[in-house]
């Protein structure tokens, strides 16, 4: 009996898996009543396609065509075996090559819907991929104005902090040296003072040490004419050492230094103790470690020498003790 229901394209939807619901249940209908007419147009269609798929690469089917493959094998098996109770005529029977051709075809249909799959599958990856690349193109290109923008204010901002700030800067940077001067000014002079104030306490330490020594004598030496203000003590310690302390000296001019003489009481002639020059308050504590020069002095003077001293008192007297 021949079929007229379908058109010929409706076999091909019908292998590819496009057809409507209505209309595949109708088909298979016919294919398990083994139509002769649609038992050939399926056929027919499946070579169709598998003659198309011979000329493509093989490819790993997709998971989401598992359904269908698992359909067109059931078709495969409606289409190529017939119940065992069934009695068909002669001519109802496709002949032997036919079924062969039918079972390559199928093959080739499942390289197709393979192939079919995995194309699918690489162009929505490769797409997703092309989506991704110009989407970070297009982030990195925003991500590049935004820093350039922001330079560019940095830049106007600076040049304006510069030009208006330029002179006061000048002006800040001047104070500063001005009082980093001063701070550098008082500094010194405290240290100065400090370094005074030690020498001073050694001093009278030394001095104390001095009165305390047995057989220490205190000499009084008064300030002469030319240095009528000026007063010193004089703690000799015979035949040991000598400590003087002035006070109230006067600065002498540069190149001239104090120079300190010992008459003795055996030798007439002056003996150097040794120069100094007073602090800027007009003190000064000189200590002579000398036996032989303080071995009993009958008096002492101070003179205005040259810077170094000289061999023989040659300037004024500034001190004298009394005889």
């Amino acid at each position: 009996m021949k079929c007229e229901e379908f058109p010929p394209a409706s076999y091909d939807l019908y292998v590819l898996g496009l057809l409507g619901l209505l209309e595949t249940e109708r088909l298979n209908s016919h294919v398990e009543r083994h139509c002769t007419t649609c038992l050939s147009g399926v056929g027919r269609s499946m070579r169709l396609w598998g003659l198309f798929t011979s000329t493509l690469s093989a490819a790993e089917p997709s998971s989401h065509f598992q359904e269908r493959l698992k359909e067109i094998t059931e078709l495969s098996r409606s289409v190529l075996t017939f119940p065992k109770s069934t009695v068909a005529e002669p001519h109802d029977r496709l002949p032997r090559w036919a079924q062969i051709a039918i079972a390559v075809t199928l093959a080739a249909m499942l390289t197709l819907c393979g192939w079919y799959a995995g194309h699918t599958s690489g162009s929505l990856d490769h797409q997703h991929l092309i989506t991704r690349v110009a989407q970070s193109e297009q982030e990195l290109s925003s991500s590049r104005l935004q820093i350039h923008q922001q330079q560019q204010k940095t830049n106007r901002a600076n040049a304006v902090l510069t030009a208006s700030g330029k002179a006061e800067t000048a002006n800040q940077i001047a104070d500063l040296q001005d009082r980093l001067t001063r701070l550098q000014a008082e500094v010194s002079q405290y240290k100065a003072a400090l370094s005074r104030k030690e020498r001073g306490d050694d001093d009278q330490k030394d001095f104390l040490l001095l009165l305390s020594s047995p057989g220490a004598r205190l000499v009084p030496l008064k300030g002469t004419q030319v240095s009528a203000a000026s007063l010193a003590y004089a703690v000799v310690v015979p035949h040991s050492r000598l400590g003087f302390v002035g006070s109230s000296l006067s600065d002498l001019p540069r190149g001239h230094e104090y120079q300190i003489w010992i008459v003795r009481r055996t030798d007439p002639k002056p003996k150097s103790a040794g120069v100094f020059v007073p602090d800027d308050a007009g003190h000064a504590f000189v200590l002579v470690d000398d036996g032989e020069t303080v071995s009993d002095p009958a008096s002492i003077i101070v003179t205005e020498e040259p810077a170094g001293g000289s061999p023989a008192p040659t300037g004024s007297r500034i001190l004298a003790s009394e005889d």
